[in-house]
């Protein structure tokens, strides 16, 4: 449907939305058989959570509790009952414990750096952001793809309101399809796909607070809602599949009916003199009722000299036509050559080491929000830009830049430098910034002759905390060559000399890797401080001739170093021992599960080895019938 050619955009969501269902069916398989399932849902559930989409895993995992209170309450407890067996829940909580345990050790090595980066993210803050949550009147797009949507100069359609998922319409084949479950009987099957739909759209329309506070966009809640309308979906298949077929008559009306409605639905989608939303609309309702006419021809018999995949085929067709015209210009593309390194000539723009570039607040909204006609040119001018993260294409460092997780502190610093204005200018020298975006014309520069280097020494240190510490990097008296912002609350771990702060700091020649940095310091007296203007962060270690030495928070969100009178060596590299942990739960793990996977495979006697009647069967080894 629409919301999975909208992940399009976004391949990791495209790589996670579509290992939901298949971690989803493990799931049921494991909870319902145990044995080998319980494996292959670990390793499945793994899998979806190394595709790097946290909130889809989070989706995922709600989806799979609601399996586990089934198989306790639902189809496992009125199995266990027919046949008078016991301890059916302890076997389902287990097995659903092994799971978790199995998905989270094979994982580890990527959700404890994420956890730690979590930790000292801009996403935690206790506030609640909306802005990106679905309004009400996006409910009108599952059935009309173009309520609500306005064209822009380039012909795309967007919600101004709305713009991560540019289409939530499922396709009217789909709520046929769904319908079709809805009729009585009800099994509690079709209540959990009910129920699952309606948490995913209470969540995207924010109605109560999404399940953590650093998911930004509570409109990716709409997928479960789509997965949930899925089932039920195939629900409707499947009761279609178990009644019998009536006459033939029906079906060649249908048949014909259907060709027919199709055909008129491509005329009115590919007829310019139509309005858009008339186009659409009318599309929508044709390619509608051409699927109920096949479906009906399919299900009257009409279609019982054509194969069952062909009959699917022609079904999954018409869907498809549907969701291929329900959105104009859902997938725009441009050429490759348009993402090729290279735009700006050797020496042109600084390395990493040499200084910043900053775009201006008033330059990236015209960035953000300017159109034009030809895509192309729009995103040629947004790479001369070096806007969002092209400037990683050209291998130009900037302040800022396209991360959905940041340091909280260097996110503070970095709206201050973007927004301040006059004020910020020495912060935008601490931080290095050789050119700005021009505001009338943001694809060309403004050079600036006094940024500092990355490496500085000799500034006397100012204690304050918190909002403080901030506000002090934008007064009108703050040099950062002569001084360095730390925190009052380290104030009194630091001696007196240091408090105080030295003399003159010489930094010699300085040698930078991504994960390393050494420099020659030569400081007049004891007490000198060295500042780096890179982000602190604990993974960072820092020595001093040979000696570990603390690294000390300056300026709100950098790097200060303390070193003694004389000659030192600096040297400091980053270990993100959280990740080497990981990595070795994970080694661990993936040895359990290889261990556990021959174990199981190569099975054993029913009640064998473990004082049970082998005369009778071990009904914790019966396969049952899952929710799916």
């Amino acid at each position: 449907g629409g919301p999975v050619q909208a992940c399009l955009e976004w391949p990791n969501y495209c790589a996670a939305w579509g290992w939901l269902p298949w971690v989803v069916l493990a799931v049921d398989r494991a909870l319902g058989e145990g044995e080998r399932a319980v494996w292959v849902a670990g390793l499945a559930g793994a899998v979806q959570f190394l595709c790097g989409v946290p909130e889809l895993v989070l989706l995922t995992g709600l989806a799979c509790g609601l399996l586990v209170v089934w198989h306790l309450w639902g189809g496992e407890a009125a199995a266990s009952r027919r046949v008078g067996e016991t301890g059916w829940r302890r076997r389902v909580w287990v097995r659903a414990g092994w799971v978790v345990v199995l998905m989270a050790g094979l994982t580890a090595m990527q959700w404890l750096p994420f956890l730690e980066l979590l930790g000292w993210s801009q996403r935690i803050g206790g506030v609640r952001d909306t802005r990106w949550a679905l309004p009400a009147s996006g409910l009108a797009n599952y059935l009309l793809p173009l309520a609500g949507h306005e064209p822009s100069v380039s012909g795309l359609w967007f919600r101004a309101d709305q713009q991560f998922l540019r289409s939530l319409y499922p396709g009217l084949g789909t709520w046929f399809l769904a319908a079709l479950a809805c009729r009585k009987p009800w099994p509690q099957s079709l209540w959990a796909a009910m129920g699952l739909g309606c948490v995913g759209m209470g969540l995207a329309l924010a109605l109560w607070p999404t399940p953590g506070p650093w998911i930004r966009y509570p409109v990716k809640c709409a997928l479960l809602a789509h997965f949930g309308l899925a089932l039920l979906a195939a629900g409707g298949v499947a009761r279609a599949l178990a009644e019998p077929a009536g006459g033939s008559r029906p079906g060649r009306v249908g048949l014909a009916t259907g060709l027919l409605l199709a055909g008129l639905g491509c005329v009115v989608e590919l007829d310019g003199g139509l309005s858009a939303m008339t186009r659409n609309v009318g599309g929508r309702l044709l390619f509608f009722l051409a699927f109920v006419a096949l479906w009906g021809w399919a299900c009257h018999g009409g279609g019982r000299r054509v194969s069952a995949g062909a009959m699917a085929a022609a079904l999954c067709g018409l869907l498809w036509l549907d969701l291929r015209f329900h959105l104009p210009g859902l997938h725009p593309t441009l050429p490759a050559g348009h993402l090729r390194p290279g735009l700006y000539a050797a020496g042109e723009k600084p390395r990493w080491g040499e200084g910043r570039i900053l775009i201006p607040y008033g330059a990236n909204v015209r960035l953000s929000y300017e159109q034009m006609a030809s895509l192309q040119d729009a995103y040629l001018g947004r790479r001369l830009a070096l806007w969002s993260n092209a400037n990683l294409l050209e291998g130009v460092p900037k302040v800022g830049g396209a991360m959905t997780l940041r340091s909280r502190w260097t996110e503070e610093v970095g709206r201050l430098a973007q927004h301040g204005g006059r004020r910020a200018e020495g912060l935008r020298d601490f931080l290095g910034v050789v050119e700005t975006n021009r505001l009338d014309n943001p694809t060309e520069f403004g050079r600036r002759a006094t940024a500092m280097p990355l490496v500085t020494g000799g500034q006397q240190p100012v204690w304050a905390n918190g909002e403080e510490s901030r506000r002090r990097l934008t007064e009108a008296g703050f040099d950062p060559r002569r001084q360095v912002v730390l925190l009052a609350r380290d104030q009194a771990m630091a001696p007196a000399a240091l408090r105080q702060g030295g003399g003159a700091v010489e930094i010699g020649a300085v040698e930078i890797d991504r994960e390393r940095l050494r420099c020659e310091v030569t400081a007049s007296e004891p007490g000198g401080w060295v500042v780096i203007a890179q982000s602190w962060h604990p993974g960072w270690r820092a020595r001093v001739n040979g000696r570990e030495t603390p690294i000390w928070r300056a300026n709100h969100a950098f790097q200060a170093i303390p070193v003694p009178a004389g000659r030192s060596e600096l040297r400091l590299e980053f270990r993100d021992s959280p990740a080497w942990w990981g990595l070795g739960i994970s080694l661990a793990s993936a040895l359990v599960w290889l261990g556990g996977w021959t174990r199981r495979g190569k099975g054993r006697p029913a009640g064998r080895g473990d004082g049970a009647d082998p005369g009778q069967a071990d009904l914790s080894r019966t396969k049952r019938g899952g929710f799916l």
